[in-house]
């Protein structure tokens, strides 16, 4: 029975063992991206961080300021508030 050979170098060129650290590292400590949980909120023309509210509607999150305006403009329109908040 021939044994397939054992792969020592990566998709990115870099030796697995390596490969996996850098993997590792970037999903332990890069932060939160635009629309993340407690990273910067999800509205394109918002400099707000600590995005906490959870949009059901998109499945993002956006800032304190961001949320109220949206629930607001659903409760005008005769919706359910879509934003809510986690914590």
């Amino acid at each position: 029975m021939k044994s397939e050979p054992i792969q020592t170098e990566g998709a990115a060129g870099l030796d697995i063992k390596t490969e996996v650290a850098v993997e590792e590292f970037w999903q332990t400590y890069r932060p939160p991206m635009r629309g993340e949980y407690h990273g910067r909120c999800n509205n394109a023309l918002c400099t707000g961080v600590d995005a906490r509210w959870y949009n059901v509607a998109s499945t993002l999150y956006y800032c304190d300021d961001c949320a109220q305006r949206i629930n607001e403009r659903c409760r005008q329109l005769g919706g359910r508030e879509i934003c809510e908040l986690y914590d």
